[in-house]
């Protein structure tokens, strides 16, 4: 086995829950942007990741930030999102440690919001005037799940506590899902791209660190399922 080049060795194995520090950061910031609506616009405007925005005040760490942002004229987008980082973050979180964790989850989140501030001229309604904006932390969380599914794959979920699925088979199924979902414009106002964005730096991440390749790793699960 070669020997591991400088960025793929690994880091001392640390836990100091990770996940629920990322959760209690991004509640904090929905109850100030729900709690204090003036102060919730400085938010908004200091870390929503907005294309044009960036090109006007050059506040180009929005690109990163926007994964701690959620909207608060809904609830369900916060919960479902730290729910599943929850789930299985902390999961992800025990089997790297700590630290490669986090580094993990703000890599891909952070990739991904660099390809949707360079993906912003293709985007429909960009020649209209539509302002476009990105936030949540979907992204990395999608990114969260592929390694769930890549580490635990024979793992049996329960979709709504209710229908038992693999957790290779939920990605894969999420996978097809946006894909539709972006190429039909089903779901408008949800970043698809975004989600796949995640997927696809979570598999890179694998690759390049980590010397796995998932796509491997979900065709073994099948056969040894």
């Amino acid at each position: 086995m070669r020997k591991p080049l400088f960025f793929q060795r690994p880091f001392n194995y640390s836990f100091y829950n990770a996940t629920i520090i990322l959760i209690i950061i991004n509640v904090a910031v929905f109850a100030l942007r729900l709690l204090a609506p003036n102060l919730g616009g400085l938010i908004n405007d200091a870390l929503t990741l907005i294309p044009r925005q960036i090109e006007a005040r050059q506040n180009y760490w929005s690109v990163l930030t926007y994964l701690f942002v959620h909207s608060p004229e809904t609830y369900t987008h916060i919960l479902f999102n730290m729910f599943a980082l929850f789930m299985f973050g902390t999961h992800i979180e025990r089997k790297l440690g700590s630290t490669e964790f986090l580094l993990y989850y703000l890599i891909t989140g952070l990739l991904t919001g660099i390809t949707l501030f360079l993906l912003d001229p293709l985007m429909p309604g960009r020649e209209m005037g539509i302002p476009i904006y990105y936030m949540g932390a979907s992204a990395s969380i999608y990114a969260i799940l592929l390694a769930f599914g890549t580490f635990f794959p024979n793992v049996t979920l329960r979709i709504w506590f209710v229908l038992p699925v693999k957790a290779y088979i939920l990605v894969i199924g999420l996978t097809a899902f946006s894909i539709f979902a972006q190429l039909t414009g089903l779901f408008g106002e949800t970043s698809h791209i975004g989600h796949l964005a995640g997927l696809f730096f979570g598999v890179l991440y694998f690759v390049v660190r980590f010397r796995i390749n998932p796509i491997k790793e979900f065709i073994n699960a099948r056969r040894y399922s």
